[in-house]
């Protein structure tokens, strides 16, 4: 194994560690981690998840009626320095029934979809009357309907979706868990904002000016704004 696989690793375990604590100071029941590594690539789901089973259950008054299933697929960025996510997964699934009903969803190279967004699996005539006036081509169903949620550096996350199956959905939950979300929240929007100052670099140096503060370019220019950061949905 090369130093760059190790430190991937490395880093990949130190990410699933933090969402398993998550879990477990959130979600009763919560399993642990597992981490495997398939090419150059590390996976990242709950302990006895598989395809179509398991992740995480969802209870009300001790009884579990959906799971959180979670996958992440992560690499090294391109400076070989940072973990990526190159997709993420986080699907609510009743135990009643195979088909999601919430998908949470990010793919870093996605060519048609939003790279970050929500399917909600439900029917409504009207809505489906829509898509069948617009032209739709696929399913009339929400579901086919990929929901943009702010692009790849302003995406909700894992923290988000703990916060909404246990005050919105009203999921049992553990004592402390705010706490637990919000500092995982807190440091999940820093290593955000990080991203998104690599990639729009001068935008930031601007506003940093602004608020007084003095920044110097590198010697060798401004490196080029991020395309993807600008643009991409």
């Amino acid at each position: 194994m090369s130093d760059a696989d190790a430190s991937l690793e490395d880093q990949a375990r130190s990410f699933s560690d933090k969402i398993g604590t998550l879990l477990t100071q959130c979600l009763p029941d919560a399993p642990s981690m597992r981490v495997s590594v398939v090419g150059g690539k590390v996976r990242i789901r709950p302990d006895g998840q598989t395809g179509e089973q398991g992740g995480v259950p969802l209870h009300v008054d001790g009884t579990p009626l959906a799971w959180l299933r979670i996958n992440y697929s992560c690499r090294s960025d391109s400076t070989r320095k940072y973990l990526a996510v190159d997709t993420s997964k986080l699907w609510i699934v009743s135990t009643r029934d195979r088909s999601p009903l919430f998908r949470f969803e990010y793919n870093y190279d996605s060519r048609t979809a939003p790279h970050s967004h929500i399917q909600v699996h439900a029917e409504r005539g009207t809505l489906s009357h829509l898509l069948t006036r617009t032209g739709h081509g696929r399913s009339h169903d929400m579901s086919a309907l990929h929901l943009p949620t702010g692009g790849a550096r302003f995406r909700p996350d894992l923290e988000d979706v703990v916060q909404f199956v246990i005050t919105e959905c009203g999921f049992d939950s553990l004592d402390g868990w705010q706490d637990a979300v919000d500092e995982r929240r807190a440091e999940w929007r820093a290593i955000q904002t990080r991203a998104a100052v690599r990639a729009m670099a001068s935008v930031a140096a601007a506003e940093l000016r602004d608020a007084g503060y003095t920044v110097i370019p590198p010697a060798d220019g401004e490196p080029h704004l991020g395309r993807k950061a600008r643009y991409a949905w």
